[in-house]
């Protein structure tokens, strides 16, 4: 999808940086495309995933393999 959007000239990347987090996420979370957005009713007027939505952490020091990540999902299904 980046290669394509590079090959394309694709003027502004947040699309295709948005489209493979998603598919990133959706596989590591095991969730559904879904869960991710925002109820429309909620008082927030972002109805997608934020930054304040993920929180990433290197509690045991600066390496990759030391990367924690906590992400609000927001509509799961099954949750009430």
């Amino acid at each position: 999808m980046f290669e394509g959007g590079l090959r394309n000239d694709v003027l502004n990347c947040e699309v295709t940086l948005s489209k493979i987090t998603l598919i990133v996420l959706m596989a590591a979370l095991s969730c559904r495309a879904g869960d991710f957005p925002r109820d429309l009713f909620n008082e927030q007027p972002l109805p997608y995933l934020v930054y304040e939505d993920i929180v990433l952490k290197l509690p045991g020091g600066n390496q990759l393999e030391n990367l924690v990540g906590k992400f609000f999902i927001w509509n799961e299904k099954g949750a009430e």
